[in-house]
């Protein structure tokens, strides 16, 4: 029992540890192997949850999409851990925009899952959204992804869910009003049930939750 709860001591000191040296910028065009070797990295579970449907890989389409996005109609930043061409992407969060509204999407290596990554990602995006005039995000999660789902309820921004054939699609309000609102109301969770009928944008095929 002695030994048990000294490992789990000292691996509450790791995960501390490297927690604290996590990086979140702007993705970059020198970041393409980067994403490809953070795919690669990924298992199966990980990509299904966040495609909704099995894949291999990302195109050379899909990473110049991703690494070259302009920050305005699409935005994306990355977790990262090392420094230099140690560097090592471990979350992706990103979101591309249609009018006042945009679909929001992250990936995070499953070995740093639990650290608040996606939190950190989320203030982040959310951040450059409102800066950018956009009033919405939008995001379809399988319902059984709980980690995610937490993501998106515990942000502190109102948020109404509707679900159907075992996926959800959350809308979280954006505006300062909006938010300061749901925030008096603990993040206010409207739900309701209806047929799926949010396809995704093309924009996001590529990206990572």
């Amino acid at each position: 029992m002695r030994d048990t709860t000294m490992r789990q001591i000292l691996e509450r000191l790791v995960r501390s540890f490297w927690r604290h040296r996590v990086t979140i910028r702007a993705i970059r065009p020198d970041d393409r192997e980067r994403l490809v070797q953070a795919f690669r990295a990924l298992d199966k579970q990980s990509i299904y949850q966040r495609f909704l449907f099995p894949k291999r890989e990302l195109s050379d389409t899909e990473l110049r999409q991703i690494t070259e996005c302009d920050g305005v109609r699409v935005a994306a930043l990355v977790a990262t851990v090392g420094s230099g061409d140690q560097q090592v992407i471990v979350g992706l969060g990103q979101y591309a925009r249609s009018g006042a509204t945009a679909d929001i999407a992250f990936t995070v290596r499953e070995n740093f899952r639990g650290w608040g990554i996606a939190q950190r990602l989320l203030r982040r995006l959310v951040r450059l959204a409102r800066a950018q005039g956009i009033s919405h995000f939008t995001a379809d999660v399988l319902a059984d992804h709980r980690p995610m789902l937490r993501v998106f309820r515990r942000s502190g921004l109102p948020v109404q869910e509707s679900q159907s054939h075992g996926v959800v699609h959350l809308t979280l309000a954006l505006t300062e009003e909006d938010a300061q609102a749901g925030a008096l109301r603990g993040g206010a969770i409207a739900t309701e049930s209806r047929p799926f009928t949010h396809p995704r944008p093309a924009s996001l095929d590529y990206l990572g939750r």
